[in-house]
């Protein structure tokens, strides 16, 4: 008796063979298509640029091309999960920076703790109290390293402790050398 598709199995191969393509297809003989609606985003019903698409993708390959000379494919995640998390850490970050670095100036060497003062002054489970952000990492080149382990160190203690877990410190020092 010859085996059943399974229905779902079955669902994806009539959507397909219903468009033209084929198990064989390759990613970029499939019509292109503009996909709409909210995916985790602020923005309601916007559309996907497929060209942006494709641009994010090069850029993703050309990193992997970047981290082949020191890394093996199973450590690229060593490196892009940690430097991930950082930027979107950063991101969040961001619009109250400024804030953040003038009351961290005001209560720092005072008797008040500026972890728990800083988390219930902007209503975050963590801060950063380094002059750094990460775009403006790059401004020093020659410096990117010691930039980055003091940018890392003025997180709060929390977040500092996922950094160290990630053993970040030692990805930096490798990445530099």
């Amino acid at each position: 008796m010859a085996a059943e598709t399974p229905p779902n199995r079955a669902r994806i191969l009539a959507f397909t063979a219903d468009r033209g393509w084929s198990a064989r297809s390759s990613p970029t003989s499939c019509p292109v298509r503009t996909v709409r609606g909210n995916f985790g985003g602020s923005r309601n019903d916007e559309e996907i640029n497929p060209t942006m698409a494709q641009t994010n993708a090069n850029l993703i390959w050309k990193i992997a091309d970047l981290l082949r000379a020191p890394y093996q494919p199973n450590q690229y995640g060593d490196v892009i999960l940690p430097f991930t998390i950082l930027r979107r850490l950063d991101s969040i970050l961001e619009p109250t920076k400024d804030e953040v670095l003038a009351e961290y100036k005001k209560i720092s060497g005072g008797k008040t703790d500026p972890d728990i003062l800083l988390k219930a002054t902007f209503k975050l489970p963590f801060y950063n109290s380094s002059r750094w952000t990460f775009s403006s990492l790059v401004s020093d080149s020659q410096g990117v390293a010691d930039n980055l382990i003091d940018f890392i160190e003025h997180f709060s203690p929390n977040v500092r402790d996922v950094f160290e877990g990630f053993k970040m410190y030692d990805e930096i020092a490798s990445l530099a050398a």
